[in-house]
């Protein structure tokens, strides 16, 4: 310290001011900035959460519709007792096409995912117009069993250009028994 002694005023002043302002700078970057960084984080996270809150409760509405929806489905699984598919797609078919169109109707192999039975048809339906093509693919989607149409292939007529050979693969799932 005799080094500070042997100092003038001026000069002590002139260290003091580089020494506060070096403890300044010190706790600016330090302490201040990393706290108003930290700080700006934070907002910007509270607002994302804010807006993600606000479209979940505006999407609520169309989710309780969805998990309505999932009910009534999944009730439909358990309630398809004495429910068979092949049955079903010949009834529908014969009515809106004579049962000449009908080339074919296979049962394919049954398979299992967990509880869940899903067992495939397909068919294949000739000289349709595009009408009835429409007509059988809406009336099988509104089946009192859940049904899907899980193949779909329409071609256009070699010999009559207004006519439509349909081939659909369609699955229903039930409950395993």
């Amino acid at each position: 310290m005799i080094f500070l002694e042997r100092m003038t005023s001026r000069e002590k002043i002139m260290v003091g001011t580089t020494l506060l302002l070096l403890a300044g700078l010190v706790l600016f970057f330090a302490v201040i900035s990393p706290y108003q960084t930290a700080m700006n984080r934070l907002d910007q996270s509270l607002d994302s959460t804010r807006q993600q809150l606000q479209q979940a409760r505006q999407l609520q509405p169309e989710i309780a519709t969805l998990q309505s929806e999932i009910e009534l489905l999944e009730s439909g699984l358990d309630s398809t007792g004495g429910f068979t598919p092949l049955a079903y797609l010949e009834g529908v078919t014969t009515r809106l096409v004579s049962r000449e169109q009908i080339t074919y109707m296979r049962p394919k192999p049954v398979s299992r995912q967990g509880d869940l039975q899903i067992e495939p048809v397909e068919m294949k339906i000739e000289r349709l117009d595009l009408g009835q093509a429409v007509q059988l693919t809406d009336s099988m989607t509104k089946a009192k069993s859940p049904l899907r149409i899980d193949q779909l292939d329409l071609k256009r007529r070699h010999d009559d250009r207004r006519r439509l050979d349909l081939i659909l693969t369609v699955v229903a799932t039930r409950r395993g028994e």
